[in-house]
């Protein structure tokens, strides 16, 4: 099965439910500056700009609509950009391109991160792998994981019962630390476990 250009998976408005969900306590609060890096058609920017927030939008692919269009994954590129408070994604799964967009965002958000990734990107193959380093380094912030359950998102509207995935929303805070209110992180990784 090959995979779509540029990695361009629309992502459903109604995935932005959990973090905009007032009943439940939000956690992306309204009247921020977010940069969506990885845009597209505009699925997770427009629900944020509609709930009172600022947004700066980007994408590779220039057919989309967007402030910026260049590489996310490349850190010059974001120089640019801010100064934003959150950063609010679905980034590619493409391997190099989601650990490049992970870094950057994590470092250049001033407050925080939300990124709707696969639940599996929470298992880097190993902790010197790109991935594997940054979900150690940034494993303190990581506030929530918040996976989504049935139904399955889908994110190719063509496809008929072969694009599920199980989902889920990262949401690192730069404010908050597990250490700080003596709590053990719950993000834990077990790293070569067997020698």
């Amino acid at each position: 099965m090959s995979r779509r250009t540029n990695d361009d998976y629309p992502t459903e408005s109604a995935m932005l439910v959990p973090l905009l969900d007032l009943d439940h306590g939000m956690l992306i609060p309204r009247r921020h500056r977010i940069f969506e890096p990885c845009a597209g058609n505009g699925g997770l920017a427009s629900p944020l700009a509609n709930a009172g927030n600022q947004i700066i939008t980007n994408d590779i692919d220039p057919q989309y609509n967007t402030d910026f269009c260049f590489d996310a994954s490349v850190a010059e590129n974001w120089q640019n950009v801010g100064p934003f408070e959150w950063v609010v994604t679905n980034p590619p799964w493409t391997s190099g391109i989601l650990e490049g967009v992970m870094d950057n965002s994590l470092s250049c958000s001033i407050v925080g991160v939300a990124m709707l990734l696969r639940l599996s990107a929470n298992e880097p193959v190993t902790k010197r792998s790109d991935r594997g380093h940054i979900l150690e380094y940034w494993k303190d912030q990581l506030r929530y994981i918040q996976t989504f359950s049935g139904p399955r998102p889908k994110f190719d509207p063509t496809k008929t019962g072969t694009d599920s995935v199980t989902s889920a929303w990262f949401v690192w805070h730069k404010g908050w630390s597990w250490k700080a209110i003596n709590v053990e992180c719950p993000f834990q990784y077990v790293w070569d476990w067997k020698k």
